[in-house]
């Protein structure tokens, strides 16, 4: 994730990505989310939004995510920690569904 300099933005990927499937096995998936468009302190001082969008693929699925994301800076000043959840749309073959995804960005 990388953070404006002037008006504290965000924007970036998600990779390494798993998920549950329909049996409760955690599966890996392959491909990338991007997060873009994303600011920092529009609602409160740390609130985080953004929009991401990806295509994913893993056991035997390909998923196409789409949506807004809403979150917390943990961490002040110096931002340690950014978490965030999404709700969207999404695109399993023929299906279309409602799709959640949550993100949790650690500082070295």
């Amino acid at each position: 994730m990388n953070f404006g300099a002037n008006r504290p933005t965000l924007n970036g990927s998600i990779t390494d990505l798993f998920g549950i499937d329909s049996n409760d096995n955690v599966d890996e998936y392959t491909g990338t989310v991007q997060v873009r468009n994303g600011y920092i302190g529009d609602d409160t001082h740390n609130s985080v939004t953004a929009s991401y969008a990806g295509t994913i693929r893993g056991n035997g699925d390909t998923i196409s995510l789409n949506g807004n994301m809403y979150g917390t800076v943990l961490g002040n000043p110096s931002p340690r920690v950014i978490d965030l959840i999404g709700f969207g749309d999404s695109t399993i073959g023929s299906y279309q569904g409602t799709s959640i995804v949550g993100v949790t960005v650690e500082r070295d």
